[in-house]
């Protein structure tokens, strides 16, 4: 089984001086790109979307991840999490999550959340690494996520 990595997007992947590109489309953190690579080469993790952009994944998604050199990432995603409005603002983003991983448990002991919404951490501590939105993902969080996605259970 892989591990599946539970990917946010705005916060992660893009920060709050680097969304657009000035050619009008998406622009991930220069950072996060290599970073994600990295994590996915030694782990072979697979991905879940877990942002708000989840519902368009091939008008918005794959196009982003391919023009900023992560079109080998775009065909590892194999889902998203499920949209659920009753939920609790607060909580709702690991709501969801677990909702995911309810109709999912085989990837309940190999998973890890990237996030900057700290309220995820109370939910899945020892799996969640928390982002900051004006830096995203960085090469300091390369090794605890590859430590997180292949910890032997136990």
């Amino acid at each position: 089984m892989k591990p599946v990595i539970f990917l946010d997007i705005d916060g992660v992947l893009n920060t709050l001086e680097q969304s657009i590109h000035p050619c009008g489309r998406e622009a991930f953190s220069p950072e996060a790109v290599p970073a994600l690579q990295e994590i996915l080469k030694r782990t072979g993790a697979e991905i879940v979307i877990s942002s708000s952009w989840r519902e368009d994944i091939a008008g918005r998604i794959a196009p982003a991840f391919e023009s900023n050199g992560l079109g080998g990432a775009s065909r590892r995603i194999i889902g998203h999490t499920p949209i659920l409005p009753e939920a609790s603002p607060e909580t709702r983003r690991a709501d969801e999550i677990d909702a995911w991983l309810h109709q999912n448990p085989e990837y309940r002991r190999h998973f890890l959340v990237f996030d900057d919404d700290p309220c995820v951490r109370s939910a899945f501590p020892r799996r969640h690494i928390l982002t900051h939105e004006s830096i995203g993902l960085t090469s300091s969080h390369v090794e605890l996520a590859v430590k997180i996605l292949l910890r032997k259970p136990g």
